[in-house]
């Protein structure tokens, strides 16, 4: 049985419990059969001091929506376009110290259309000799690929997963010289999601998180215990909670027809000001850092004046630092408990960090170039360039 959770250090556990519990940390990712799926799905409604967990409907999740300027609560999102803000990117993928094939995180940032993402590869298809990481790669770079066809020709072109359609798709966006006909939309990132998943024929299956600025507005869509965090003065704003059917087994989108639907994703469409952070992290960071500890590292950069690139490097090194840790008190420690596990320390896996600094700017410039940021390539402060952004 776990301990109390109350972190004190004071539990008694056996040898064999231990091993028990890190023997399933390990298992986190290994494909299983779902059933009954429907009815075991739930989301989560934000208020302004609580998270209510209530029953899904209808399959799809409602759109969660947060005022931040004092407005109203509900009713229809004011989005304000004339607002011109600068993003300045970083990221930074950290692999499992010992996988050598670059482990399964996978991520980007495509400035040209405004998105960013992460994805966690499901690491229990190695066992069946198919490279984990694959999926997740390949899932982010036609989400890449959807949102910059999107943004130059409008959604309703209809982007399959053959082969040629897609060639022809990107060769259509790279000549395009027309204005942007795409629309933003919270519905319009979910889009950018299916069809990045019908597109992607690769075996295996991923956790996914992805995000798209719009002047002062971000939108932003969450399957799995990959997640987000909004930092607005030394605060968290909000957080995406994890999307589990039980713990240490999250939603996943894959290949098969055992995975979950892109459609059972999270929605979120928020305001954002100058002098926010969004933070995009794999479960690598939420498993391994507190919030308190999050926004601390976060404000450190800001406050020296750092990148988003050096901000999401420290960021991902102190996570993998508390995940080689067997005694400290983590997140991933906290949740076992409360379900009634006994977990003593860190937990130590891939690691994907990607921040926006979001800024004030006068020009706006929407000619930037898109980089893809896959798990094959390991982060470092030199590899993996900062890009800068308005929206």
């Amino acid at each position: 049985r776990g301990g109390d959770g109350d972190g004190d250090g004071d539990e008694m556990r056996t040898s064999s419990s231990y091993s028990c519990l890190r023997w399933m940390a390990s298992q986190r990712h290994r494909p299983r059969l779902l059933s009954t799926r429907a009815n075991r799905c739930t989301t989560t409604s934000f208020t302004a001091a609580a998270m209510t967990p209530r029953r899904r409907r209808g399959g799809v999740s409602r759109i969660k929506r947060r005022a931040m300027h004092g407005g109203p609560k509900s009713g229809k999102f004011e989005e304000k376009p004339n607002r011109k803000l600068r993003f300045d990117f970083g990221v930074s993928i950290l692999p499992h110290p010992d996988k050598r094939n670059g482990g399964e995180d996978a991520a980007f940032v495509c400035t040209k259309s405004g998105m960013i993402g992460v994805a966690d590869g499901v690491g229990g298809w190695a066992e069946k000799g198919i490279d984990a990481g694959l999926y997740a790669r390949s899932l982010m770079i036609n989400a890449q690929k959807v949102s910059s066809f999107f943004r130059e020709n409008g959604d309703s072109t209809i982007f399959t997963n053959k082969v040629k359609e897609q060639e022809d798709a990107d060769a259509i966006a790279e000549e395009s010289s027309a204005p942007p006909l795409w629309i933003p939309s919270v519905a319009g990132l979910l889009k950018v999601l299916v069809r990045a998943h019908q597109a992607t024929n690769d075996p295996g299956s991923c956790t996914v998180c992805l995000a798209s600025f719009h002047g002062s507005c971000m939108r932003a869509v969450n399957l799995g215990d990959s997640g987000f965090a909004v930092i607005r003065d030394r605060k968290m704003l909000i957080k995406s909670p994890p999307q589990q059917h039980s713990f240490n087994f999250p939603f996943q989108i894959g290949s098969g027809k055992d995975n979950d639907s892109p459609s059972m994703a999270d929605l979120y469409e928020l305001e954002l000001q100058a002098g926010d952070a969004v933070v995009l992290g794999t479960d690598g960071l939420f498993d391994n850092v507190f919030d308190d500890d999050i926004i601390s590292v976060v404000e450190q950069s800001r406050k020296k004046e750092m990148s988003a690139q050096q901000s999401a490097r420290n960021l991902a090194l102190f996570a993998q630092e508390l995940g080689q840790s067997a005694t400290i008190r983590s997140p991933f420690s906290v949740a076992a408990a409360r379900d009634g596990y006994l977990f003593v320390g860190g937990k130590l896996d891939d690691t994907s960090v990607v921040i926006a600094f979001v800024d004030e700017q006068d020009d706006f410039n929407s000619d930037n170039d898109h980089d893809i940021f896959p798990s094959s390539s390991r982060s470092s402060s030199s590899s993996s360039s900062s890009s800068s952004s308005s929206s």
